[in-house]
């Protein structure tokens, strides 16, 4: 079978071939994207996910085609077919994959023949309940549309065909077994065996009140066939040559049976799947999610948040926070205290572009946003003996590839850069990066401690926030406003007494 789906679930038509699977961005560990993804993919190992994620979209189109589809498999009517099918595919996965690994021939093929009469019952099932459930996306229409042609061409009949004859000539195989003490002994039946399955089974009924538990073990379906069941099996073939022989003629011709439509359909649907799964383990947090609009410029996030926080702490408070960036504003600049936030803030913003340019829901009561070519991060580090590049080069090797890639579409995050060097140093830098930042027409994220950046046309200052009544307790909320007021340490001072005037005051006595 050679047919190809209509249309991808991930990508329209007119976007051509995806991309050939790759390496992850290089911002996944900066905004702890590469956990989310391990909880997204957990389970579905076998799918190869992370090509998909991997790959982020640069066409609004496509991210508006993929989303649709989304909404087509949450709708109940659609999720149902669309799961039975997932399920339905993994039996027959598995099913292929433990034939190719058993050493005897027998087994191998009849297990082949199991896996391709799955399948077809499975395509078959999925074809009828699909068209009925009317799917409003062009892509699930495109794969109803795929399925109905496949099951109606004539490859798939002789498949079926082929499956059911071959099927029928081994159920009327019958054979006479014997077992004395070590031995075994097959021979052909002679028509005049007794079956004693319904008599046995008359029997133990007397002893039978009311449900029971069993005691039955069913034997691994993976276990390969014993010296005594393969002799038993070459034998019973050596007695009846012809359904072994259809056997055989079945497992070479249908030996890749699976229609490669089909095949990509279940990957997709798995991405799909995980992507919607992970949406509702977010709200089952009490959080919000929504279908983030795809804009030509500026960028607007309520109640957003940090979906790595959910994963990394669940069960614990997560606080959101809003962004807004308009016209000829390009830079949020992060400041306030330590551990207020502001990192949790830069790596929401971030999270949110990447989840967008995936087709997923954002992690937010509303978001509108752009969507980035790229997102770029650089998180500062602290210096490691080890490493030959010390703290302060590798701010300005990475600040200088950021500069080289970043375009008008580009997203980039900075988080605490050049806080190895002098304060004078580190404003000098500062603002020779954020001139290019700002020229190249880039939206930027950058947390610091530089409060006079703000100052720079085209940069909009924000501060994580304290509590106004106890100034030491922070809130881990981040406020458009002007940068000032007293620091961190500032206010630590101030609540123990050791600022500059208590000191004074103390020492006049």
């Amino acid at each position: 079978m050679d047919t190809q789906p209509t249309v991808s679930l991930l990508r329209p038509a007119a976007a051509g071939a995806p991309p050939a699977p790759g390496v992850p961005p290089d911002c996944l560990t900066d905004l702890a994207l590469d956990h989310v993804f391990t909880v997204v993919t957990a389970g579905r190992a076998e799918y190869h996910l992370e090509d998909y994620l991997w790959a982020p979209l640069t066409d609004p189109a496509e991210v508006v085609h993929r989303q649709e589809a989304m909404r087509d498999v949450e709708r109940p009517e659609v999720s149902g077919p669309v799961r039975d099918f997932a399920d339905g595919m993994r039996v027959v996965r598995t099913a292929r994959s433990r034939s190719a690994g058993y050493r005897h021939p027998v087994q191998r093929r009849t297990t082949l023949l199991e896996a391709a009469e799955a399948y077809i019952r499975v395509v078959r099932q999925f074809s009828e309940r699909l068209t009925s459930a009317a799917p409003a996306s062009e892509g699930l229409r495109g794969l109803a549309a795929h399925l109905q042609g496949l099951v109606g061409s004539a490859a798939f009949a002789t498949l079926a065909d082929d499956a059911a004859r071959t099927r029928a000539a081994l159920d009327g195989v019958t054979y006479r077994l014997q077992v004395s003490n070590d031995r075994v002994r097959v021979s052909k039946a002679t028509g005049y065996e007794h079956d004693y399955a319904a008599e046995i089974a008359a029997v133990f009924e007397r002893f039978r009140h009311g449900s029971t538990r069993t005691h039955v073990t069913r034997a691994p379906e993976q276990a390969e066939m014993n010296h005594v069941e393969e002799g038993i099996a070459e034998r019973v073939e050596t007695l009846c040559p012809g359904p072994f022989a259809l056997l055989a003629d079945f497992a070479t011709t249908h030996s890749d049976f699976m229609d490669p439509g089909v095949r990509t359909a279940d990957r997709e649907l798995q991405f799909l799947l995980a992507a919607i799964e992970f949406a509702r383990r977010l709200e089952a947090s009490g959080l919000p999610t929504c279908w983030p609009e795809v804009a030509a410029d500026g960028y607007e996030l309520v109640d957003a948040y940090d979906p790595a926080l959910v994963v990394g702490r669940p069960g614990e408070t997560v606080v959101r926070n809003d962004l807004e960036l308009h016209g000829e504003e390009r830079v949020a600049l992060v400041t306030g205290p330590n551990q207020g936030g502001k990192t949790t803030f830069a790596r929401m913003v971030g999270s949110t572009a990447y989840l967008t340019s995936l087709g997923f829901r954002a992690p937010a009561r509303r978001a509108r946003l752009p969507l980035a070519d790229r997102v770029l991060t650089h998180f500062g580090r602290a210096e490691r003996l080890a490493d030959l590049r010390g703290a302060l080069e590798d701010d300005l090797v990475r600040l200088r590839e950021i500069l080289g890639a970043a375009t008008p579409r580009s997203l980039v995050v900075l988080n605490e850069v050049f806080t190895s060097t002098s304060v004078a140093d580190a404003v000098q830098l500062s603002r020779w990066a954020l001139d290019r930042l700002l020229a190249s027409g880039c939206t930027c994220v950058w947390v610091t401690f530089l409060t006079e950046l703000a100052a720079t046309p085209g940069v909009v200052s924000h501060v994580s926030q304290v509590n106004p009544d106890d100034p030491t307790i922070r809130t881990f909320r981040v406020v458009r406003q002007p940068a000032g007021g007293p620091t961190w340490a500032e206010t630590l001072a101030i609540a123990q007494g050791l600022d500059h005037d208590s000191l004074k005051r103390r020492l006049a006595r």
